[in-house]
């Protein structure tokens, strides 16, 4: 897919750098080029015409760039409803306890944690835990 879209890239500290006339191709090589290494790893891009969000998981992103997922399976794993930080300590269900401060994503009628280890969700009647990133 060729098509030309602007993108906002968010970085931690409320940092963004905003794209525009510029492939999403192009635009994931030069994220995960180095180029904007001082501003950290991105943590979400926005389509600003559509709303769409994608959590910026490096790995994925890096195997969309070697052509090991179609921009269709990229949009797939990553799209969610935005990223939220839990505002308080958390415990699971099974007492694991989850740090003031961790990254989620919020998927439909549940806050998933951004967590390649663990599997965790909490459902949305939960908002007043979580702050949007």
């Amino acid at each position: 897919m060729c098509s030309i879209f602007a993108i906002d890239v968010f970085y931690p500290n409320e940092r963004k750098v905003t794209f525009d006339g510029k492939t999403f191709l192009v635009v994931v090589k030069l994220l995960l080029n180095g180029q904007f290494s001082e501003l950290g790893t991105p943590l979400k891009m926005e389509f600003p015409h559509t709303s769409k969000v994608l959590y910026f998981d490096d790995d994925y992103f890096k195997q969309f760039v070697q052509d090991l997922l179609t921009q269709e399976e990229l949009i797939k794993l990553t799209e969610c409803d935005g990223i939220y930080r839990n505002i308080l300590d958390l415990k699971t269900d099974k007492l694991q306890e989850i740090e003031q401060g961790s990254l989620w994503k919020k998927q439909g009628s549940k806050y998933i944690l951004i967590d390649n280890d663990d599997y965790v969700d909490v459902a949305t009647h939960e908002l007043k835990l979580f702050q949007k990133v």
